[in-house]
């Protein structure tokens, strides 16, 4: 995707300014909520770090022994950053929530902490919304909560999330500070971390799934394969399409393989659309001279078929730009 690397590097450099903002307030005030806001972006920053390294690696050429590409890469890493969310972002954030709350810890907030997570949201915001710029920009036409179900780029979309968990956290950091030292609830500061912590953990949860199925391998969406499907069945040489299997290498690469039963007689029409009939037939006087023309003819048809399985692809390829491998196997 165009905008995968420009998202995650937007995100960085915000979560790392933002990062040292939030300690610093911590250090003030002693805060849970403002500690697990600091550690939630640790947590992005190095998620973030690892976005960055599997999108550096998945633009690596192929070679013998990687001879679809390092696509896949992606879709590693993300599953890494995924599982870093969910045990530095979410099990440590609710575990210092709990702890808070059960030690009764009671925070010295100033206007540090509310002008710290002011400028952290107003940072946030803004990486948030590089991060829709920039899936609207590869989304098209296709609705944006389709794109984010069917996209085979992760690296967009956990960006997306992590910083539309990270806006919702400031603002539950915000209500826990204020509730905790305006309304004497003191489990607030706590019970705000803990919430912090569970948002994160379904962030995670959805990230984790869908790289998963990334890295297993998934099918390209319908409309792919009806664009394929299509394009096929309206050409006069393809009887029938028997089998067909497609897998997403990555975001801009598809596998697809098929198998096809085409019309001989098609195919031999366009041999025969230029050949003087009359002259061959009067011309294959004998059985030798029949089986020569034949024999003749049949490796005419076999390059024929060759050349139609050739212009498919091209076809194929004009239908669907990600379709970058196909195999279609004459029946």
């Amino acid at each position: 995707m165009a905008s995968g690397k420009k998202t995650v590097v937007a995100a960085l450099i915000g979560n790392t300014f933002i990062g040292i903002c939030k300690f610093i307030a911590f250090g003030f005030s002693g805060s849970g909520a403002m500690l697990s806001e600091a550690i939630h972006s640790v947590a992005d920053v190095t998620n973030q770090a690892l976005l960055l390294l599997g999108i550096k690696r998945s633009e690596a050429d192929a070679n013998n022994k990687h001879i679809y590409g390092y696509g896949a890469e992606k879709f590693f890493w993300a599953l890494i950053s995924a599982v870093g969310i969910f045990f530095l972002g979410c099990g440590v954030t609710i575990y210092h929530g709990i702890h808070t709350i059960m030690d009764g810890h009671i925070a010295h907030t100033g206007p540090w902490d509310y002008g710290i997570l002011t400028l952290s949201l107003v940072v946030e915001g803004w990486t948030l919304w590089v991060a829709i710029k920039g899936i609207n920009l590869d989304r098209g036409d296709v609705p944006f909560m389709k794109f984010l179900r069917e996209s085979a780029d992760p690296t967009p979309i956990a960006v997306l999330l992590e910083d539309a968990a990270a806006c919702l956290g400031l603002i539950i950091a915000l209500a826990g500070i204020f509730a905790a030292q305006y309304l004497n609830i003191a489990a607030a500061d706590g019970i705000a971390s803990i919430t912090i912590g569970v948002l994160l953990g379904f962030v995670a949860i959805f990230l984790v799934y869908k790289n998963h199925g990334l890295i297993i391998g998934i099918s390209v969406n319908q409309d792919v394969e009806d664009r394929v499907v299509n394009y096929l069945n309206a050409r006069n040489s393809v009887g029938k399409i028997l089998d067909f299997k497609s897998r997403v290498l990555t975001s801009k690469d598809y596998r697809i393989k098929m198998e096809v039963e085409f019309h001989g007689e098609v195919l031999a029409d366009r041999l025969l659309k230029n050949v003087d009939l009359k002259k061959v037939f009067e011309e294959l006087n004998d059985e030798k001279a029949l089986r020569v023309y034949l024999r003749d003819f049949s490796d005419k048809i076999v390059d024929e078929l060759g050349n139609e399985i050739d212009r498919l692809e091209e076809g194929i390829r004009k239908a669907v730009p990600e379709a970058k491998h196909i195999d279609i196997e004459a029946d």
